[in-house]
């Protein structure tokens, strides 16, 4: 009997120490495993981030299921977003936006030369309008994250500045003289002057506010987000003028003209996903690397 029990006590022994074992490997699997699979989606210290706005996407997206007419995709002014990580749950985050285009547009008109020489002349010169527009906007951050889940939140600060310039320049075929002060052109005429360049808008504006947001992974480093912020903001709105040529004395002169003053503005808004201008932020994509 008591072999018996000697082996019945070395065979519970040993199935303590299995199970004990198997207990212990079982907390180190979840110990070590559980920080793999996170790390394989969420960026960490030293990682870098690149991406863009996907507002447009959604709204195109959005538009194919409520029957909105003459739906397209815009992509002409898309949102750049870059971050580099500090820390596993802070980032520096900068926002960048463009809007940099010089469209120019023919117009035939009568060649004055020629038809004063031959009435029956059709001959013809050409007027060019270009118009040219420049919009700037940059954004910098601080983001902390909230979650160690592919769902997260953030918080933070930004300073951003913004510049919007639009202008219109004219070139005319047909000369101005004094012989003929007011040649055919395709623009009017306003007091006997033609316009040569026209700035219609001057702004300049810097803010600063609190940001907040979200950002899911679905895939490893891979996450839509989503940005709102509350911005005191400054304008300031420059002069804007008018450029014109015109016969005086006998000759041609050039007439410089303010159209605006300008001014300047302080408002405390909200800035969120609505694509209405270069500072909303909106939803984005983002690659880590």
């Amino acid at each position: 009997m008591r072999t018996i029990y000697k082996i019945a006590l070395m065979l519970l022994a040993l199935v303590s120490m299995q199970v004990a074992t198997a207990q212990n490997d079982s907390v180190k699997t979840d110990v070590v495993e559980a920080p793999k699979v996170l790390n394989s989606y969420l960026p960490q210290k030293g990682n870098f981030a690149v991406g863009a706005s996907a507002t447009p996407i959604f709204d195109y997206v959005g538009n194919l299921f409520n029957g909105t007419a003459d739906n397209e995709l815009d992509l002409s002014t898309p949102v750049i977003y870059a971050k580099y990580y500090l820390t596993d749950n802070t980032a520096l985050r900068t926002v960048l936006a463009i809007n940099s285009s010089s469209k120019s547009q023919l117009f035939y008109v009568q060649d004055d030369a020629a038809k004063f020489a031959n009435p029956l002349s059709n001959a013809q010169v050409t007027d060019n309008k270009t118009d040219k527009v420049n919009e700037y906007y940059l954004s910098l951050g601080l983001q902390k994250f909230i979650g160690q889940h592919r769902l997260r939140g953030f918080y933070g600060a930004q300073l951003f500045v913004e510049s919007a310039k639009n202008k219109s320049t004219y070139e005319y075929g047909n000369p101005m003289t004094s012989l003929n002060p007011t040649p055919s052109a395709s623009f009017g005429y306003v007091g006997g002057e033609r316009k040569l360049s026209e700035l219609t808008n001057n702004d300049f504006l810097v803010g600063a506010g609190g940001i907040a947001g979200f950002e899911y992974y679905i895939a490893p480093r891979l996450c839509i987000g989503g940005e709102v912020s509350l911005n005191f903001i400054y304008t300031q709105n420059l002069q804007t003028y008018q450029q014109s040529e015109k016969i005086s004395s006998n000759k041609v002169v050039a007439v410089d003209k303010a159209l605006t003053a300008g001014g300047h503005e302080f408002s405390f808004q909200t800035l969120s996903f609505s694509p209405g201008s270069l500072q909303h932020v909106g939803l984005y994509v983002m690659l880590h690397f």
